[in-house]
């Protein structure tokens, strides 16, 4: 659908979903605790347990590259 068409087009610019209708953009990211992603001036989210293994490593691969 448009939506996943929308999803693909944010993910292939740094942008990882990590809840129902959230995304965030991995250059804010500022650290992952737990289930919990904390971004630049301490906005602190939730993040899905089926999206957290996802974050992390796009996470670690963005910081590598940037």
């Amino acid at each position: 659908g448009l939506g996943d068409v929308y999803k693909r087009q944010l993910e292939a610019h740094d942008f990882v979903k990590i809840s129902r209708g959230r995304m965030v953009h991995l250059k804010y990211v500022t650290a992952i605790e737990g289930k919990t992603v904390r971004l630049h001036e301490n906005y602190e989210f939730a993040v899905s347990a089926d999206k957290i293994s996802m974050l992390k490593s796009r996470w670690l691969a963005y910081k590598m590259l940037h």
